[in-house]
């Protein structure tokens, strides 16, 4: 009796560790996104519109590279909304659409966020 409790508390432990694990990651690699769209949004606004759009791609970049992690854990759908968003920005980057592209990296920012939070190490997540 005493082992299978033993190793039913090994088992809830290292269930927890990779929980943890999960949410650190996911911040990791959501939150320079985050901060780089909300940059490029504010870069935009006050005109410096090249600087703006190396910053988007660059984050547009970073989630491509970690989309298939994310994928593991996330809900697909709020990822192909981002996925569309980014697209959309890049085109409004190509076409010069200042005020279009800031509000997209706006909206990218809010959706990282949302991402990460969404994963974060918290009783109402665990729960």
């Amino acid at each position: 009796m005493e082992r299978r409790f033993v190793l039913g508390l090994a088992i809830l432990l290292l269930v927890l560790l990779f929980a943890i694990g999960v949410a650190w990651g996911m911040k990791a690699i959501h939150a320079p996104g985050e901060t780089a769209l909300t940059q490029a949004a504010e870069l935009a606004l006050s005109g410096d519109m090249e600087q703006a759009v190396s910053l988007a791609q660059n984050a547009y970049v970073r989630w491509q590279k970690y989309r298939s992690i994310t994928a593991a854990f996330a809900d697909h759908n709020p990822m192909d909304d981002t996925e569309r968003l980014f697209r959309e920005m890049l085109v409004y980057a190509e076409e010069d659409e200042v005020p279009h592209f800031a509000a997209c990296c706006t909206q990218l920012s809010a959706m990282l966020k949302a991402t990460y939070e969404t994963h974060s190490f918290s009783l109402k997540n665990i729960l």
